[in-house]
């Protein structure tokens, strides 16, 4: 009983930000209106239609699986930078927002380092 209780939430949700979006802009109208009407639409083909079974893994077909790389220590490191890199290299147009976010992450990183490091070692001792 639970998914039919997440789906309409998610509805209502989207469509209150839609609509919120639509009273801050009223320039948006363009795009959220036809947006809406296309997204009910959809929603309510997909509700009506036969629903097939979720694909099943196929033993034969290995697949990568993000959430089983680990991502700890210096490998975490070097998986954040090679992300922003290639995010950068793709998106020249927030470049500046590394001038911001970098600093930030530092001083945020240090702290929660610094936090870790005194609460963890006086609750294990």
């Amino acid at each position: 009983m639970t998914p039919l209780v997440k789906r309409p939430v998610g509805i209502l949700i989207t469509l209150l930000v839609m609509i919120v979006l639509l009273v801050a802009e009223p320039v948006l109208a363009w795009f959220i209106v036809p947006a809406l009407l296309v997204g009910v639409i959809v929603a309510v083909i997909f509700r009506l239609s036969e629903s097939s079974p979720a694909p099943q893994c196929d033993e034969e077909m290995p697949q990568i699986q993000i959430a089983k790389i680990p991502a700890k220590g210096a490998m975490g490191l070097v998986f954040t930078i090679g992300t922003m890199a290639i995010f950068f290299a793709a998106v020249p147009e927030v470049r500046w927002f590394l001038v911001l976010a970098l600093p930030a992450g530092v001083l945020i990183g240090a702290g929660l380092h610094l936090w870790h490091k005194r609460h963890l070692s006086t609750s294990v001792s």
